[in-house]
């Protein structure tokens, strides 16, 4: 109650569904895009009906077109050995794999990503892709195209949803978020030579049981992505514009990837 008191200070007016319509075509977003959208409700400020309306901005200003994409990332279900906030004693790790309800695209929760992709991804019209750990969210045109193939190792690469965003030129949008929780980066990593792997693991369904599924992983790494989208951000210029109180950015996922490919290899420690 707190926090949201502190947002309602800071806001001048509110943030109706019309200001946010408004704001996100004075930033460039078009109709008929495919859109990735990244957003912090907070750094918005009050809007009434809060990620609903949104939402409903967003898939407005693309219209029947388009297509409007989140992560969903849902952590929750990675393997109990990797997690550190808040890290879990050894002797539970069993007990833990054996006990995690298998992924399921409907039910699911999110998890770090936000209240916004957490009211998208049950969203009527929705799809979502299979992944465990790294799915995303699309509602629109091409939300079967893009949530169709994603591949379990691998899945911020080749055969993940970014990929066929990058095929499509889709935007990447930022409302009040930042090139360090970037994912469209992570797809450049890919292409960085001998990435390392990591050991991980599902719950998953699978010949009509449960099972705790293994498999590897590339071993993504977000930790210079700032750094990267300010070496873009210098070089490209993406437009750049306020909505409420937020801070927002709009560009091609091409132009960022393609950067991302020739300065994580030669810049990354």
């Amino acid at each position: 109650m707190a926090r949201l008191s502190s947002i309602v200070e800071k806001t001048a007016r509110p943030i109706t569904f019309d200001v946010l319509v408004e704001g996100l075509r004075s930033l460039g977003l078009a109709i008929d895009a495919n859109v990735l959208v990244h957003a912090s409700l907070s750094k918005i400020g009050w809007i009434p009906g809060g990620a609903q309306t949104l939402i409903e901005a967003l898939l407005e200003v693309v219209g029947s077109g388009g297509t409007v994409v989140m992560p969903t990332f849902s952590t929750d279900l990675t393997d109990p050995k990797d997690w550190h906030n808040p890290p879990v004693p050894e002797k539970w790790w069993t007990i833990v794999r054996d006990n995690l309800p298998a992924y399921d695209p409907l039910k699911t929760p999110t998890r770090g990503v936000g209240i916004v992709s957490e009211c998208f991804r049950s969203w009527p019209g929705a799809i979502r892709s299979k992944h465990p750990h790294t799915s995303f969210a699309a509602r629109g045109a091409n939300a079967e195209l893009i949530t169709n193939t994603h591949a379990l190792a691998s899945p911020l690469g080749g055969q993940s949803p970014l990929a066929i965003l990058y095929n499509l030129d889709a935007s990447v949008l930022f409302l009040g978020t930042g090139f360090a929780t970037n994912s469209c980066f992570h797809l450049a990593e890919d292409n960085i030579p001998n990435m390392p792997l990591s050991a991980e693991g599902a719950p998953l369904m699978n010949n009509g049981g449960r099972e705790w599924v293994r498999f590897h992983d590339n071993k993504y790494d977000s930790s210079d992505f700032e750094e990267c989208g300010a070496a873009f951000e210098s070089s490209e210029n993406p437009k750049r514009g306020k909505i409420g109180s937020a801070s927002c950015y709009i560009f091609s996922i091409r132009s960022a990837v393609q950067f991302a490919r020739t300065w994580l290899p030669h810049n990354r420690k």
